[in-house]
């Protein structure tokens, strides 16, 4: 699932729940649930993997600016704690893998987990990815 659905599905966590103690762990299980639905990955060359990130990251950008500005800095960082999960990986890739110039190194028992969750990860998953973004609006909408 994308960096900015992670995001907004945290930001919807902390318009229910308003005590951090709560929000903060409920918000990063909703990473690994969220995961384990259909969603678009997998399937990509890196050169093609590069321009998904960066309109994540775009998006993301967007949706960090007005959280913070509507919402304020409680919603953003259960947001961010939505997002966290995947900093792993981009520290596998970014840092153990010199940006895929190296092999892959065994994944961590976190890593393990998060792959095995992902099994509906799949190239042609992308439509769901919408989905989630729009449930995701209509839902902080209609609560903010």
């Amino acid at each position: 699932m994308t960096a900015t659905n992670h995001f907004l599905i945290g930001v919807g966590v902390s318009l229910i729940i308003k005590q951090p103690l709560l929000a903060l762990p409920i918000s990063f299980a909703s990473h690994l649930v969220a995961d384990s639905l259909p969603h678009y990955g997998g399937g990509l060359s890196l050169a093609k993997v590069k321009y998904v990130w960066i309109i994540d990251a775009l998006c993301l950008s967007i949706a960090l600016l007005f959280s913070w500005h509507y919402l304020g800095f409680y919603s953003v960082f259960v947001g961010f704690i939505a997002t966290s999960p995947d900093l792993a990986w981009v520290y596998k890739f970014i840092i153990q893998e010199k940006r895929g110039q190296l092999p892959p190194k065994p994944k961590s028992g976190f890593n393990k987990f998060h792959s095995i969750i992902q099994k509906y990860e799949k190239p042609y998953n992308w439509p769901f990815e919408f989905v989630y973004l729009a449930l995701s609006l209509l839902f902080i909408r209609s609560m903010s």
